[in-house]
């Protein structure tokens, strides 16, 4: 899907995980928490730092619900598991 510039939050929602997307003038990559520009183990600190403090950054919120909780784990699990 191509992204929608009048409707960032849609376009970043209806993306599949792992891949490049649109937020708010720029492009996130899900899962790349440290970002580093690749989805790997080295992000799983930081996922789970970020989460510990109530934060929110956009690679980390893997559900696409505009919120970091405990059901972005699963599909951060399921990015990584996916590879490169």
């Amino acid at each position: 899907m191509d992204p929608n510039p009048s409707n960032p939050l849609e376009s970043f929602a209806s993306q599949p995980h792992g891949v490049l997307t649109f937020v708010a003038g720029g492009t996130v990559l899900k899962g790349d928490v440290n970002l580093d520009g690749s989805v790997t183990f080295l992000d799983i600190n930081p996922f789970i730092q970020l989460l510990a403090a109530s934060g929110f950054q956009a690679e980390a919120d893997c559900d696409c619900d505009e919120a970091l909780n405990f059901l972005d784990i699963q599909p951060f699990i399921d990015i990584l598991a996916a590879g490169p």
